[in-house]
Order: structure tokens, then sequence, then C-alpha cells
């Protein structure tokens, strides 16, 4: 089956116009990589071209200088063969730009449909290449079905035009009018080899087998300076090896020298611990005796406000002898054996009395004796707890001292 798809070329000049018949939808799924479509906007002689093919064999029909050879261009040129690859113009990639304009622009569509489609997910079932060229630059744009932007760089170009075999520098597959005239009226047997060499990609595997060889030339010379280079970087890893080592024990011993220090630490305060719980109970053991303490001195201030009564009441009654004694000789002698023993045992009792003040006064002194031996237990724990302190941070400046030592020796070395 041949589907035709008449061109629309339009020419100011001609006044001409084609009809365009549009592709079978539903051979689509059946052109996997073939062209679908080739826009041209101020492009060489075309103002605005579109042309549609089908997915099978096509002709483009046209007069003479209507541009059929200009799409022919156009599609090379949107998948990637460079301007002077074309023999088209001698003004570089600007000289396609249609007289009066300031831009071209070409589209060429590729149905992107069945097994076999290149990241449908990606592209949709078609990909549009647009080549956009100005007076100074031309660059890429990679579409999907959708209109949406999927890359711009030529190696994305490359990978569509690859997944499709597509080769536009092999005549075979595109062969522009002066390739093929070249070709017909060339009697030379090498140019015929060289086409034959061309279209059969030996050409390209030959130039391919002396860059590789080349390359394999230059990797064979790299190797033999690397392995010149082996002993110096395997010396270089030794020592470096040596230096993970070391760090490797000064870790370990830094690790070691903080459990010291905080085992030194703890000791300390276990000691110390120890002695203030020493303290504690001694002072505990003191406060114990207290109560008694007290309690006796309570009872001998209660004794001696008895015997002061007793005094009081042995006075009043050596008065009251007295005054009987004034009465008779007999009352007065008898009174004055009453008062002499009276007098006897008041003696006695201001003795007892005496006595027992010295023992309060003893007591006393006791009671002051403990309250001094209290303070200065408190005194000491307060000592004892300014000592921890210090011991403290005796011990933690000589760990540190120790460590600086350590580092500044780990320097020296």
């Amino acid at each position: 089956q041949i589907t035709r798809a008449r061109s629309a070329f339009r020419r100011e000049t001609m006044g001409k116009k084609h009809k365009r018949e549009a592709p079978d939808p539903g051979d689509l799924a059946h052109g996997n990589g073939t062209i679908l479509r080739v826009k041209l906007t101020n492009f060489m002689c075309h103002h605005n071209l579109e042309v549609e093919f089908g997915p099978r064999i096509n002709f483009l029909v046209g007069e003479n200088g209507s541009g059929k050879s200009a799409v022919l261009t156009a599609l090379s040129l949107a998948l990637g063969v460079r301007a002077r690859e074309t023999r088209r113009t001698e003004k570089g990639i600007k000289g396609f730009i249609r007289e009066g304009a300031n831009f071209a622009k070409v589209e060429v569509s590729i149905r992107n449909v069945g097994d076999d489609a290149l990241d449908p997910d990606v592209y949709g079932d078609v990909i549009t290449v647009e080549r956009h060229i100005t007076q100074s630059s031309s660059s890429y744009k990679i579409k999907g079905k959708d209109g949406k932007d999927v890359g711009s760089s030529r190696d994305k170009l490359i990978r569509i035009t690859d997944h499709f075999n597509i080769d536009v520098n092999n005549p075979v597959v595109v062969m522009s009018q002066d390739s093929s005239r070249e070709f017909l009226h060339s009697g030379k047997a090498k140019d015929k080899y060289d086409f034959f060499t061309k279209a059969t990609l030996l050409k390209d595997i030959t130039n391919k087998l002396g860059y590789i060889k080349e390359q394999i030339n230059e990797m064979n010379n790299l190797i033999k300076e690397k392995e010149k280079e082996l002993p110096d970087v395997r010396a270089e890893l030794d020592r470096l090896e040596e230096e993970k080592n070391s760090f490797t024990k000064l870790q370990e011993l830094r690790k070691k020298v903080n459990e010291l220090r905080e085992r030194l630490a703890w000791a300390e305060v276990y000691q110390l611990e120890t002695e203030q719980r020493n303290i504690e109970a001694e002072v505990a053991a003191r406060e114990d005796v207290m109560p008694k303490i007290e309690e006796l001195i309570a009872k001998n201030k209660r004794l001696a406000e008895e015997e002061r009564a007793k005094a009081t009441a042995a006075n009043e009654e050596f008065h009251r002898e007295l005054e009987k004694n004034n009465l008779t000789i007999a009352a007065r002698d008898a009174a004055r054996d009453r008062v002499r023993t009276l007098k006897r045992e008041t003696k006695s009792k201001e003795t007892t009395k005496i006595s027992k003040a010295n023992a309060i006064k003893l007591k006393q002194q006791d009671v002051e004796a403990l309250e001094t031996q209290i303070q200065d237990a408190q005194m000491t724990i307060a000592v004892a707890s300014q000592a921890q302190d210090a011991r403290l941070q005796q011990a933690v400046d000589k760990a540190q001292d120790r460590l600086d030592r350590a580092l500044r020796a780990k320097a020296d070395a």
C-alpha cells in the first residue's frame, strides 16, 4: 500500500494550492520510528509549510523549484545533520533562513508506538524534534505528544535517532540531490566503494576501530605510568596505615585516661563520704548523750531547790526557837542546843549544797565541752568538704597535666 501525501507548497509567485490528504489513523500503530509530520517556518523558500506522511512509502510531488529538496534538507537538519554537510548553503546555518525573515524553524514529528516505543511514559506516541535557527545560532527542543518540553540536548536527540535506527548521515537513509548526482555520474570504482563503505557503515566502523585502538594505546601508556607510580602509592598507603594505627592507639589511651580520671574522682569521693559518715555517726552519738545530761542537770536543779527550801524552813524554825529561849533559861539552853544542832545540820546541808552546786557546775562544764566538740565536729566537716574539693581539683589538674604531656609527646614524635 502506498499512501500519497501531497505537499501544501505555496509560493507567493506560483499562487497555486495543493490539497493535502491526511494519513490513515489506522496505520499509526504500524509505523513506529517513521516520520509523521514535517513543519517548516521561514525555511529556505517556504514561509509556512506542513507536510504529513503515512507510515509506509510516501511520494513528495511538486514542480521544479517548488522546494521538495528543502523538505529533505529540513528533515536532515532537524535530525542532527550539520549545515555544512548539506552543501546547500555557504553562509552556515543562517543561510537556511528565508529571505526577509530573521529566524527559521523546523519541526519533525516521529511516531513512537508499539512494543518498541521509546519511553512512552515520557514522550507519548509522538516525539517532536524542533530546531530553531537565528542569524547567529541554532538550538534543539524535544517535545512529547502533549507539547511538553522533554529536553534540549543533542545527546537526547542522538538517543532518539539511535533507538529508531535513523542515520541521516548515511546516503542510503537520506540521499540528497548532490549525493545522488555524484553517485550516478561518477565512474570511478573508488567513489563507488566509498559510497558502499559509507552506506554499509563499514567506514564508520573502521573509523571507530581506529579510535578504539588509539584509546587502547593511550590506556596502555596510562597503565604503564600508573604501574611506575604504584610503589610510591603503596609506600604512602603503608605510611597512612601506620598513622591510622597510631591514631587508634591514641584514641585508646585517651579512653583509658578518661576511665582512670573517673575512677580517681570517684575513689576520692568514696573516701570523703566514708569520713563524713564517721563524723556524722560520732556527732549522732554525742547528740544521744545530750538528753541524759540535760535530764541530770534538771534533776540537780530540783534537788538544789529542795535543799534551799529546807534551809529556809530550818532558819525560820531557829528563829522561833530563839524566841522561845528568851522565855526561859532552860528553854534557852535547849534552844541553844537546838540551834547548835540545827547549825550543824545546816552546815552539813550547806556542805551538801556546795557539793551539789559544784557537781552542777561540772555538769555545765561538760555541757559546754560537748557544745565545743559539736562545733569542732561541724568545723571538721566543713574543712573536710573543702579538702575534698581541693583534692578533686588537684586530681583533675594532675590528670589534665598527664594528658597534656601525652599530647606533647605525640606532637614531638
